[in-house]
C-alpha cells in the first residue's frame, strides 16, 4: 500500500459556463489522476462523458449562480424558482439587485 499526504486547495472557478465545464473537468480529471489530458477544448466533452456514464460526482464542483427576476419568486410552484428552493443542495431566496433591478440569488451545483 502507498500513503499520499491528503491536501486541500482553493482553485477559483472561471466566468461562465465554460468556467464551469473547467471546474468539474479539473475536479474530475484529478480524482481519475489523468490532468495530462485536460486541453483548452476538452472540458465539454469531459461533462458530457461524466453525464452519461452517471459518474455525476464531479459534477457537485461546478457551482451555477444565478439571479432570478423577483417576479419569479411567487407562486414557488408555478416557475422556476421552486426547484432551487426545495433541492437540498441549493442556496436560494437571498434578495440582490443585479443593474439596479431587484433579484433573488440562487447558488446551486451543475
Amino acid at each position: 500500500m502507498r500513503l499520499i499526504e491528503s491536501k486541500a486547495e482553493y482553485i477559483p472557478q472561471e466566468e461562465g459556463l465554460e468556467g464551469i465545464y473547467k471546474q468539474i473537468e479539473l475536479a474530475g480529471r484529478t480524482a481519475y489522476h489523468s490532468q495530462d489530458k485536460i486541453t483548452p477544448n476538452s472540458a465539454k466533452d469531459f461533462v458530457d462523458r461524466m453525464i452519461k456514464s452517471k459518474h455525476e460526482a464531479a459534477l457537485e464542483h461546478g457551482t451555477v449562480y444565478l439571479a432570478l427576476p423577483m417576479e419569479s419568486m411567487f407562486p414557488i410552484e408555478a416557475n422556476g424558482w421552486g426547484k432551487y428552493y426545495k433541492n437540498p443542495y441549493s442556496k436560494s431566496g437571498i434578495v440582490c439587485e443585479v443593474n439596479g433591478e431587484k433579484r433573488v440569488a440562487v447558488v446551486t451545483n451543475y
